[in-house]
């Protein structure tokens, strides 16, 4: 049998029939026969390869991040393209090896996940040479070569907020943030402080911090050791900070139905911990399935997709810690 027709098999080619296909596939695999991906590299100029970018390898978001990164995988995996991880670690952040990546030809695309890009870091990313998205953080479109992925924190947080307020009566909400430096946080920070002004209840603004989850603990416990805590809701910027204040709340014989607290994130342990946590699920997986279809898409095609800029709704899960069920 020729070469060619064996190379046109194990491709998918329409130019042989399938029962010539099925013979030859048959064979391979008896054989164990792997693709050579540097000759297929040589004949098409693609890699079949894509950097999967955090700023740092040890990011806050946890489990959040995971599930992006989860849906990411699943289209790869089934495209059969390959990922290297890469991270920026650096203040500020180093963008040399992945430049040298890039221009080793190592790569055919890049898939940029975080929210704490300065503009000069936007800059630097929207004038590399290859398909470039960015996840999980809302960029002006004057960036036109990035194509960019989020969700509408602020909308997140008016849901809890507004659930808080009309279903359980909640007139003193205190809201945790995750850090001034995130971008999500700012936004839901937002988004708490518009439907809190709109509905006229008395409310208190605090940062935590996203990747110090005891961070919560420690900031419902200094209110009560002051006498300040007079709160009947609280708001928490991620799911961890969440446990963190039930956690105190509980130690202080201050937990029961009269005080709501709530999430955000809709991480694996929120459905199991007592009690079971309302949060906001933010479509992490499902932004993770959209990045890796518009960047294979834009590969593949060789052109920018039509949709550049695409936003997430998340979703208000109601379990038992705003005083459900």
């Amino acid at each position: 049998m020729d070469v060619s027709t064996v190379s046109r098999a194990l491709n998918d080619s329409p130019l042989v029939r399938d029962e010539v296909k099925a013979k030859i596939k048959r064979i391979a695999k008896r054989l164990n026969y792997v693709p050579n991906l540097a000759g297929f590299s040589l004949r098409t100029k693609m890699t079949k390869t894509i950097s999967l970018v955090f700023p740092y390898l040890k990011f806050p978001g946890g489990e959040f991040y995971d599930e992006i990164s989860r849906g990411i995988d699943k289209i790869i995996e089934e495209n059969k393209f390959s990922i290297i991880l890469s991270d920026l670690s650096a203040k500020p952040i180093n963008y040399s090896s992945f430049y040298r990546i890039i221009s080793e030809g190592r790569i055919d695309g890049a898939i940029v996940v975080g929210d704490i890009f300065s503009e000069s870091d936007l800059n630097k990313i929207n004038q590399l040479k290859i398909p470039i998205l960015l996840i999980n953080q809302k960029i002006d479109s004057k960036f036109k070569n990035i194509v960019n992925i989020f969700q509408n924190n602020a909308e997140g947080v008016k849901l809890v907020a507004e659930h808080l307020i009309k279903v359980h009566n909640r007139k003193n909400i205190l809201f945790i943030g995750g850090g001034e430096r995130y971008q999500t946080s700012q936004e839901r920070e937002k988004g708490f402080l518009e439907t809190a002004v709109k509905y006229n209840v008395n409310y208190k603004i605090i940062q935590g911090a996203y990747d110090v989850a005891s961070s919560g603990y420690k900031i419902i416990e200094d209110l009560i050791n002051k006498n300040e805590f007079n709160f009947d809701g609280i708001i928490c910027g991620n799911d961890d900070i969440a446990f963190a204040v039930i956690k105190c709340l509980a130690d202080k014989k201050l937990l029961s139905k009269n005080i709501s607290v709530v999430g955000y994130d809709n991480i694996q342990a929120s459905k199991f911990f007592i009690p079971s946590l309302t949060t906001i699920d933010p479509c992490a997986y499902e932004m993770g399935e959209k990045a890796g279809e518009l960047i294979i898409k834009w590969i593949l095609e060789k052109k920018m997709p039509s949709e550049t800029r695409i936003e997430f709704l998340p979703k208000i899960v109601i379990r038992e810690s705003c005083g459900c069920f």
